[in-house]
């Protein structure tokens, strides 16, 4: 099979979802009621072992042949959204409007861009099937989740695989070739 890859990076928000596979656990999650003294405390995740560029197929797959042209062309919306770290809620509109005000610019809490994007390729042989479909290229990796109780011990652990993490802004096509 022969593999080819077309990417876009564009300032989108990637709209997908986390799977989480749950491995084996270990003992109890009992803190033993004391005081909590460890900066810790409580469930921690950490992550490791990431493949880049992993593909997460959306839509439709098209597939042309034997031989000639395959084409694809699809809508895509992009979307940005505003994201506020504090430690208390927040009015979007009220911060929107503040900075308009104060620095005269035009903003807005979400922005959405819709564009066609296209591919065209031809096919290696006049016997050979091309196929493309569009996705995102995200990322797939180990995860790991724990408790810590109050006096800094881990009391709990799960692994697992974070099968789809999409990226935030690399989205396109992917082509391939069969036999048939």
């Amino acid at each position: 099979m022969r593999y080819a890859n077309l990417k876009r990076i564009g300032a989108g928000v990637a709209a997908a979802g986390l799977v989480l596979l749950v491995g084996a656990t270990s003992a109890s999650a009992s803190d033993g009621g004391g005081t909590q003294r460890c900066a810790e405390y409580g469930w921690n995740y950490k992550t490791y072992s990431r493949t880049d560029n992993w593909r997460i197929p959306t839509g439709v797959h098209w597939k042309h042949g034997p031989g000639g042209t395959v084409s694809a062309s699809r809508e895509s919306t992009q979307t940005a959204t505003i994201s506020v770290s504090m430690g208390v809620s927040v009015s979007y509109s009220a911060i929107v409007a503040e900075a308009e005000a104060t620095f005269g610019i035009d903003a807005s809490a979400s922005s959405s861009r819709s564009e066609t994007i296209g591919y065209s390729r031809k096919i290696s042989s006049n016997t050979r099937y091309g196929h493309v479909q569009f996705g995102n290229w995200g990322y797939r990796m180990g995860v790991k989740k724990y408790y810590v109780n109050s006096a800094c011990a881990v009391t709990s652990s799960y692994t697992g695989t974070v099968t789809k993490m999409p990226s935030a802004n690399v989205w396109g096509y992917y082509y391939w070739e069969t036999a048939a």
